[in-house]
């Protein structure tokens, strides 16, 4: 560009210009960068955001690939299975568990990542080789466009000691029940007989539960002589029955003399 036929005003305002065009590139270039700062602000949040997830979870997080090997786990994936994060990142799914207790994984990996939701439940071999009791609950997630299998675990060994001394309750129950060599029942005000023992079936001439629990005790000829509508009155004011002498009516019509004690159970 020739300056030397340019006038003084010329100049001036050429300058002017120039110093806008600068001007206008340092503001855009500042707004550029405030912009990227603004961005790489938020995707530090969002990574924060996102391990303080799945860190402070409470379960265990496992994340898989197809071929079974975890890539990433969670703090209380390596208390789970005594394993630390970089034990766990070198080993397959098959590595935390004992060959028995491989059924889930044999049975479900391939459908999870067929896109199933699977829930299961298996033992996890732990690092000082107990078994712990563990539910999963699996799904496929992609990430970059690769599949994974996200899993979270739960060590469940307190609700299955729960569940097996319920069962063992349960039974002791009904071994107490069933071997009384007095007749114990149990009926609501509707006159359908719920549950009753040995002793009373075979008392009252039937030869199984399921036939006896046919008969209404509130219509049939066969049971209780007594009003119902008035032991069911007492029971409901009083919550009991005390030393009630009755007549019973036998399957074949012959009639027994009976002494009945109850009380009220109401379900809540």
């Amino acid at each position: 560009m020739n300056y030397q036929n340019k006038t003084k005003d010329e100049l001036i305002n050429e300058l002017q210009k120039l110093q806008h065009e600068s001007d206008s590139v340092k503001t855009s270039y500042e707004k550029e960068i405030t912009e990227r700062k603004h961005a790489e602000t938020s995707l530090k949040q969002a990574l924060e955001w996102q391990e303080a997830i799945f860190e402070g979870s409470r379960d265990s997080i496992f994340i898989s690939d197809q071929d079974s090997r975890f890539v990433a786990v969670n703090n209380t994936a390596c208390d789970l299975t005594g394993y630390s994060r970089e034990q766990l990142l070198k080993m397959r799914i098959p590595d935390i568990h004992d060959l028995p207790d491989l059924d889930a994984y044999k049975m479900y990996h391939q459908r999870i990542f067929g896109g199933e939701e699977i829930l299961s439940e298996a033992k996890i071999l732990r690092s000082d080789g107990a078994k712990i009791d563990t539910e999963f609950n699996n799904r496929c997630v992609s990430i970059a466009g690769k599949l994974y299998m996200h899993t979270t675990a739960r060590n469940i060994t307190e609700r299955k000691q729960a569940e097996t001394a319920l069962r063992e309750s349960e039974g002791r129950f009904r071994t107490l029940y069933n071997d009384a060599v007095v007749g114990l029942y149990r009926t609501n005000s509707q006159g359908e007989i719920l549950l009753a023992n040995h002793a009373l079936v075979k008392m009252l001439g039937f030869s199984s539960f399921e036939e006896l629990a046919a008969i209404n005790l509130n219509r049939s000829g066969v049971g209780t002589t007594y009003q119902r509508q008035k032991f069911i009155d007492q029971i409901e004011k009083e919550g009991e029955v005390k030393d009630l002498d009755a007549i019973w009516i036998c399957r074949d019509g012959k009639e027994i003399f009976v002494r009945e004690n109850a009380k009220l159970i109401r379900d809540h």
